[in-house]
């Protein structure tokens, strides 16, 4: 498994970015698999509406791949 600091960089890059960014950082955090679930419902529970709503949509997509 990747180190968690990196899960972390992509996180705030999918925050943060768009375009091919946004979508880089989206893919590594899918290519995690389930490990990351943990770390995005904690994210979900953010105040900062924009945090709290890229954790929700990337744990979505982790929990159903056809999305």
């Amino acid at each position: 498994m990747a180190d968690s600091s990196n899960l972390e960089t992509e996180f705030n890059t999918a925050v943060e970015q768009e375009g091919d960014a946004y979508r880089a950082a989206r893919q590594a955090i899918l290519d995690r698999g389930e490990p990351a679930l943990a770390f995005l419902e904690l994210k979900q529970t953010s105040s900062d509406w924009k945090i709290a709503l890229t954790a929700s949509a990337l744990a979505g997509w982790l929990k159903d791949r056809d999305l």
